[in-house]
């Protein structure tokens, strides 16, 4: 295996590893909403200040495994295209926001 292709595995895992600790970040955040809802279902808290509770939660909860499918997406999707093709394969055509701003830093650098 030559250096290249050790550099593209080094970026690939890099990316997989980001993408799994953010999807992680808000796993941890949907594993606390349930947390709060069963503390809720099984307290003498009454119907009204139970259901705005229930409610918001919901809605937290969808809201943060959205995003982190959809950042999970983006980071393994690049991770996989980086195995197939190397650290020059081109992004996904759903992956513009992470591509500008990857292009960004590597300006930056």
């Amino acid at each position: 295996m030559n250096i290249e292709r050790i550099k593209d595995h080094c970026m690939a895992s890099a990316y997989g590893v980001a993408g799994l600790v953010s999807t992680g970040i808000f796993c941890a955040i949907v594993v606390k909403n349930i947390d709060i809802i069963a503390k809720g279902v099984f307290s003498q808290i009454s119907k009204t200040d139970f259901v705005p509770l229930l409610i918001l939660n919901v809605i937290g909860m969808a809201t943060c495994l959205l995003l982190a499918k959809r950042i999970a997406s983006i980071f393994l999707g690049r991770a996989m295209a980086i195995f197939d093709n190397g650290r020059s394969a081109p992004f996904p055509e759903w992956a513009n926001f992470s591509q500008i701003v990857l292009l960004r830093l590597n300006h930056c650098q």
